[in-house]
């Protein structure tokens, strides 16, 4: 999927008293800059002097500002409320909602069973215990989409990377539980009130940031607020120059935690100073274009992470993105199974080798002992411990519960998914499961009414219509799917994997040419690695769709002997029900590990 447009503000240059400076020229690029509505900036001039200029001999809406001075006052106006930021602590029970004391104390019965189960990490279930008391709320922190103010799209990746370092060093240094990214990227390019972000999230402070250039520096904003009602609670302004993001990432998590008086690890990582800056340069490009999902853009990522390890060999999370991305172009069709997902294997292990804490590590390797070793055993197993040591891991929970939905275990998967949304509220894939879910179950009407519920809130992501169109196909009505299947085709940028689609549809039609014409375009595509790579197993729905079992059990076996991921399906897939019982197909379910 295209990442969304940063939301920038646009400057407009006038002349200063001696000099050519860059200025705001009414109130709503004022509250823009700020990220809050007219009123508050209108409330902060009268009542706090926000220094806010008129042209003489005009109205009062006529005003301007420049952002240095705006940067001052703001720096100027959280030292001096930093101090109150215990006594608002106190505050606790009367600013938190009742729901929020509810999720607390959800939170603190699992700790509790964790503790028991493994002592190993019953330090820090007891340290974030006590730290979790002193913050407002919840505790959890909201790291939104720094704004890219630099006027460069080329540099959104250095926002949205500092963004994702952030939240992943206020996991781990701070232990603070930390929204996932997917959540918080729902907001770029967005304006909100802090407050309906907070709810949103479930969050009870919020960081918001900006970048933008002076020439060859670098100018890093950053807020932390209390979303119960806006306030303040700390704000600095950090000068760099260009290619030394990193070191101001572990400042700012430094200053926060001193602001928010928690304890810094007992072992702090190695300084950013030691780290090559192009290294990092190179890895915020792969994460940027990893994040993409786009075959193409995959590809890219990959030669990106490679570029930072040629530099800096023991760059930890550099072979954690190009494991990341290898799995995805497995795990999505994109690529030969055979061909990207040992890559990512190794890249894993190599990364938890430099970096044994690691977790995302683990859940590639989780992920390929089941969709490619197909191993359920060591999967699980693997997947349990993941969760037992971070329980705030929305992956570990979406995998393990995808896991189990595909061997037939829908309640212990439905426990999962609804972990997984608890942790990362606002991920657009995450409402779907319960869909998915009911249509593997055979429940297609269920299934029906929540993508449609998906779609109407999403309308532009192409994954509902997919979903809806697959359980409007099994439910009889292929005209509504077919509609369906063509919004997924014109959403996905005509992308040619869409086509199987078309064809399954068909082939329940029984309209076995234009399954047929359909089948032949996309094996046309299997070896074309830039267009994406078409398994046999679709090749084996669509055979079975025309009642062809011969067919049917031909290409199973060709997806089983390329390990292609997507027989994971195989015991729930309906295209599959007609021959379920078969000793042929209950010996190829042994063979993939579905039944032992």
């Amino acid at each position: 999927m295209p990442a969304s447009s940063q939301g920038r503000t646009e400057w407009s240059v006038a002349s200063a008293p001696g000099t050519a400076e860059r200025r705001l020229s009414s109130w709503k690029e004022i509250a823009n800059y700020f990220h809050r509505d007219v009123r508050t900036v209108q409330l902060w001039e009268q009542k706090e002097g926000l220094p806010v200029h008129r042209h003489e001999h005009s109205t009062r809406a006529s005003v301007y500002a420049y952002p240095d001075e705006l940067d001052q006052w703001f720096a100027e106006r959280a030292r001096k409320r930093t101090t109150e930021l215990e006594p608002a602590a106190t505050e606790d029970a009367a600013l938190r909602p009742s729901s929020s004391r509810a999720n607390v104390r959800v939170w603190m019965g699992l700790a509790a069973v964790f503790l028991t189960a493994i002592l190993a990490v019953a330090g820090w279930l007891v340290w974030r215990a006590v730290s979790v008391q002193r913050l407002p709320g919840n505790g959890t922190l909201a790291v939104l989409p720094f704004l890219n103010l630099t006027g460069e799209s080329a540099q959104d990746y250095l926002s949205d990377g500092i963004t994702d370092e952030l939240t992943t060093l206020f996991a781990s240094q701070l232990r603070l539980k930390v929204v996932a990214r997917t959540s918080a990227f729902q907001f770029k390019g967005k304006s909100a009130d802090v407050r309906s972000i907070g709810n949103q999230l479930n969050a009870a402070l919020i960081l918001e940031g900006s970048i933008r250039t002076e020439g060859d520096e670098q100018r890093v904003n950053v807020q932390l607020i209390r979303a119960s009602d806006g306030y303040h609670v700390w704000s600095h302004l950090y000068d760099t120059s260009h290619g030394d993001s990193m070191a101001v990432e572990e400042q700012i998590v430094h200053d926060i935690g001193a602001a928010l008086k928690l304890p810094m690890p007992a072992s702090a990582p190695a300084s950013a100073n030691s780290l090559d800056q192009q290294a990092h340069r190179f890895y915020l490009l792969g994460d940027y274009y990893w994040s993409r999902r786009s075959t193409d853009d995959e590809w890219k990522a990959i030669g990106y992470f490679n570029q930072a390890i040629d530099r800096e060999p023991l760059y930890a999370r550099a072979y954690l993105g190009l494991g990341q991305a290898y799995l995805l172009l497995g795990a999505n069709g994109q690529a030969p199974p055979g061909d990207v997902f040992p890559k990512a294997r190794e890249a894993a292990e190599k990364a938890l080798q430099i970096d044994p804490g690691l977790t995302e590590a683990d859940a590639i390797l989780a992920q390929i002992r089941w969709t490619y070793e197909w191993n359920y055993a060591a999967a699980e197993s693997e997947f349990r411990r993941m969760i037992t040591v971070n329980p705030n891991l929305p992956t570990a929970h979406h995998w393990y519960g995808l896991m189990l939905m595909y061997q037939g275990r829908f309640d212990e998967a439905r426990s999962e998914f609804a972990k997984a949304q608890a942790l990362d509220p606002l991920n657009p894939t995450f409402p779907m499961l319960k869909s998915r879910l009911a249509f593997c179950a055979g429940n297609y009407k269920e299934s029906i009414r929540l993508n449609e519920d998906a779609v109407k809130v999403n309308p532009n992501f192409p994954l509902p219509h997919l979903a809806l169109g697959e359980a409007y196909l099994y439910e009889g009505n292929t005209k509504a799917a077919l509609d369906e299947f063509e919004k997924v085709y014109e959403l996905t940028n005509h992308d040619p994997q869409a086509l199987q689609n078309f064809a399954l549809a068909y082939a329940r039609m029984g309209n076995r040419t234009q399954a047929m014409e359909y089948l032949k375009r996309m094996d046309d595509l299997e070896n074309n690695v830039a267009n994406g790579y078409s398994t046999p197993f679709v090749d084996a729905g669509i055979y079975a769709a025309l009642g062809e079992k011969e067919q049917t059990y031909l290409s199973l076996q060709k997806a089983i002997d390329a390990r292609s991921p997507a027989v994971i399906m195989m015991l729930v897939d309906p295209a599959f029900q007609f021959i379920r019982s078969e000793p042929r197909f209950q010996q190829m379910l042994r063979v993939t590990g579905h039944v032992s």
